[in-house]
């Protein structure tokens, strides 16, 4: 746990081709000893395993959406990135959500004119496109969980300021709560 010293672990879980598993004997001996229902509950047992050993070390789990697929662990944060519709269905659960849709907080799309940008891979993403995210990080709010707004330019009252993006990549609001300057 020396290598990582953050209260929080970052274990992925997204964009696990379950294609193989469906093949392997291993993997479905698994499914069928422990009782569970498809690959899906397979990806949420190993979660719930690696959030148990994380736990057990003083630290807190987060992962992309996809571990929402086949059951969530019980004290897991999801980075919502496929859309808003993941974390607000972990903020349901009474989880925290940080809400990062990929539409409005890749940092490898263009940020403006891209005749005056560095090449991109992907499509447009402008600060005031980045700006929607607050409203769908509202909305998961009221429903119960924590909701974190990935993106530069605008951050909830309630985010974490370890996790604040303003922080990380130094594109704070007038509105921002880091504007003053927290500690890291």
């Amino acid at each position: 746990m020396d290598l990582f010293p953050s209260e929080y672990i970052h274990v992925g879980g997204d964009e696990a081709d379950k294609t193989n598993w469906k093949r392997c004997p291993k993997c479905q001996g698994r499914i069928k000893a422990e009782g569970l229902k498809d690959e899906n509950e397979l990806q949420s047992y190993f979660m719930k395993r690696i959030e148990k050993f994380i736990v057990s070390k003083g630290r807190k789990m987060i992962g992309w959406d996809e571990i929402l697929e086949g059951g969530l662990a019980p004290e897991a944060t999801v980075m919502s990135w496929r859309g808003v519709e993941g974390g607000i269905a972990a903020a349901r659960q009474g989880h925290d959500a940080i809400m990062t849709p990929g539409s409005h907080c890749y940092f490898d799309y263009y940020q403006a004119d891209p005749e005056f940008e560095p090449k991109a891979i992907g499509g447009l993403t402008t600060l005031k496109k980045g700006l929607f995210i607050r409203t769908h990080s509202r909305r998961a709010q009221r429903t119960g969980g924590k909701a974190h707004s990935g993106r530069p330019g605008k951050c909830l009252d309630r985010v974490h300021p370890h996790i604040c993006p303003c922080r990380i990549y130094g594109r704070a609001a007038d509105d921002c709560p880091c504007r003053g300057g927290l500690e890291p």
